[in-house]
């Protein structure tokens, strides 16, 4: 039987892989797509909240809710009133976030029913695979493109999310789980494989870096070494390819990198249009320009879900791979929000809040369930139930 996090994620994702095989998008980013119709976002809607609630039921209270978060949460949305979009990707981007916001609220004070167990990473992993080989399969034999890909240029892959940027920035969170369960090598390169077929930049750097990071972390010499050894040999067999790939992405990573060249006083082909004329990529640029405490409480949000995730460490060999996954993932969501717009990227946020509660709420129940015991010792008779 499925666990409820199982559950779960099929229900979350079950609208974006709907929308890859009726080929439902952005017609203005992914050839042959077209918009869904309306009747699609209302089930979208109504079937992701209920997915959500799968893992609250029966609803209970957290026995110490976080209050800190749940006024940055509020806060966050009093800040998007505050401030001064004009472009529409600016009002879509705060749309999300008060949409993030809400759903912090929640978090905040639902204790959660279900856990964030390796059986579950080992499913939620085994999806987003069957979904890039699917899309692989459908492109080479029809010609099906998947979204964000164009004709002849470049071809993006993106397993069940329906946004490639999207995979780029949930795969990190599969790290712990490849590199510390049964065939690491294998996990782990199908890992970096998928990573680089996202066509996204940040994804195909943090997922190989992060990986090897976490494998020297662990001592896991042989991994680390196989892993060097695979990106020199590709970097050799595929250079061509790699090149090529640079070539077709070279002005998008400029304009993502836009702040901090700008920052660094440095001029090399940057956009000279503002942030009020054209989309900023990095969400500090774009915080910066439409409302700087809004950008704050933002990120302040994420730090809220993070910090109870790092306190009470315990040595590397002992700590939860699922413990591990949320950590690395909001790594992740800080690291890519230097370059990408997080708080519109499909899944990301509310994934991570999410996820990150699971791990939260396991540690506060079993806290909770150690203070309440009572200790049998030598000589004394056990409480009557």
């Amino acid at each position: 039987m499925l666990s409820r996090t199982k559950l779960f994620l099929i229900g979350y994702f079950l609208p974006s892989w709907v929308a890859t095989l009726m080929m439902w998008g952005d017609d203005r980013t992914s050839t042959n797509f077209e918009s869904a119709p309306e009747w699609f976002y209302y089930s979208k809607f109504v079937l992701q909240i209920g997915s959500i609630f799968v893992l609250f039921m029966p609803m209970e209270l957290r026995r110490r809710p976080s209050l800190i978060g749940l006024a940055t949460a509020v806060a966050l949305i009093v800040s998007t009133f505050m401030t001064k979009p004009i472009l529409e990707g600016e009002f879509v981007m705060l749309n999300s976030s008060i949409q993030i916001a809400v759903l912090a609220v929640f978090l905040c004070f639902a204790q959660p029913s279900a856990t964030l167990k390796t059986s579950d990473l080992t499913f939620f992993f085994i999806m987003f695979a069957g979904g890039f080989a699917l899309q692989i399969f459908l492109f080479f034999a029809f010609g099906r493109m998947p979204s964000h890909s164009i004709s002849d240029v470049f071809v993006r892959f993106n397993g069940i999310t329906n946004d490639s940027l999207s995979a780029g920035m949930i795969l990190p969170l599969f790290i712990p789980w490849a590199v510390r369960t049964a065939f690491p090598t294998v996990k782990a390169g199908v890992l970096v494989v998928l990573s680089v077929l996202t066509g996204s930049l940040f994804g195909a750097m943090f997922v190989p870096i992060g990986t090897l990071a976490y494998a020297l972390y662990h001592r896991l010499y042989r991994l680390a070494a196989l892993l060097v050894l695979g990106a020199v040999s590709a970097a050799f067999y595929f250079s061509s390819f790699f090149e090529a790939i640079i070539e077709v992405k070279f002005l998008s990573i400029i304009t993502h990198l836009r702040f901090f060249l700008d920052l660094s006083g440095v001029q090399y082909y940057q956009p000279e249009k503002s942030c009020k004329e054209e989309f900023c990529e990095s969400f500090i640029e774009n915080g910066m320009n439409i409302g700087v405490y809004y950008m704050l409480l933002f990120y302040l949000l994420l730090i809220c879900f993070i910090v109870p995730l790092v306190k009470g460490r315990r040595k590397k060999s002992n700590t939860p791979v699922p413990l591990d996954t949320a950590r690395i993932y909001g790594i992740a969501l800080l690291a890519g929000s230097f370059v990408h717009p997080i708080p519109l990227i499909p899944f990301a946020v509310p994934l991570f809040l999410i996820l990150a509660s699971l791990v939260i709420g396991e540690a506060a129940a079993a806290k909770q369930s150690a203070d309440t015991t009572v200790p049998i010792v030598p000589g004394a008779t056990a409480p009557a139930h």
